[in-house]
């Protein structure tokens, strides 16, 4: 029973530190999230108030400059949803690697766990992935996600759960992907305000959405591009230590209760600080 109360003891102090430190951490990105929104914000409302600019209708993104215009996302982008998985996809002499829900993140496209499926040759056309495309969750969790696709895999394609936009006008698709991590921020799509239910972003959906249409979008981009990819790597970074934080906590309880740790003098048999 003693042995007992030594051990919550030594875990209580140890993993009131760790709390500590995720706490601190979790703020952190709040923080950065904040100014990250902030920035795209200022941007995609060409920095516009009440005072100088034309209301939009939207009460997350009040205004814009006079001289831009608001329109349908299929006036400016073509879409297209993946290829549908089926049965037979682990059969067939055509298989190539696809991309889907799991490998993208905002700005980001992991690929180091890349499934691949067969393709019809019809379907290479159709479904191969060209370096500048926008890559945009359907579905799930992460609904609306969305990254650029940069050709680091030579010949690689896409599933159903991914929407495939593409540039058709003067509207870059840097654009669209901003104006999507912002929108998704605000709520939009969220499935009827019901945050419990798993959101879908349908191909007709997001051709429907209408969003502002600025005369300078590249400059626009250029200006702030830089200041919020580098957030992006520093929130990265944060993830990574409140997971480390999370698996050190987690060690640190097996240890103690397993007695690879004497909690009497706070030295651990084989167990690393």
């Amino acid at each position: 029973m003693e042995e007992q109360r030594r051990i919550a003891d030594f875990l209580d102090v140890k993993t009131a530190h760790i709390d500590k430190l995720h706490a601190f951490r979790g703020q952190q990105l709040r923080d950065l999230e904040e100014r990250e929104l902030a920035i795209i914000a200022d941007m995609l409302s060409g920095g516009a108030t009440s005072e100088d600019g034309r209301p939009t209708g939207w009460p997350w993104l009040p205004h814009i400059p006079q001289d831009w215009s608001i329109g349908p996302v299929y006036a400016y982008f073509y879409t297209e949803l993946g290829k549908m998985l089926n049965p037979d996809r682990s059969r067939g002499s055509n298989q190539r690697p696809y991309l889907r829900n799991a490998n993208i993140h905002w700005y980001e496209i992991d690929t180091s766990d890349v499934a691949t499926m067969h393709f019809d040759p019809d379907e290479v056309k159709r479904y191969s992935l060209s370096p500048g495309d926008l890559l945009v969750c359907e579905g799930g969790a992460g609904v609306a996600e969305a990254a650029i696709w940069d050709g680091r895999i030579a010949e690689c394609f896409f599933q159903k759960s991914l929407h495939r936009v593409q540039r058709s006008g003067k509207v870059p698709v840097e654009w669209l992907m901003y104006w999507l991590r912002f929108a998704k921020s605000c709520g939009v799509f969220e499935a009827g305000g019901n945050i419990a239910t798993i959101p879908h972003l349908t191909g007709e959906q997001l051709r429907q959405y209408r969003i502002p249409i600025p005369n300078n979008g590249e400059t626009l981009i250029r200006r702030t591009e830089q200041t919020i990819k580098a957030m992006a790597k520093v929130r990265m970074a944060l993830n990574q230590a409140q997971e480390l934080l999370a698996e050190r906590r987690q060690a640190l309880i097996t240890a103690a209760v397993t007695g690879q740790f004497d909690v009497a003098s706070a030295s651990g048999r084989g167990v690393v600080e």
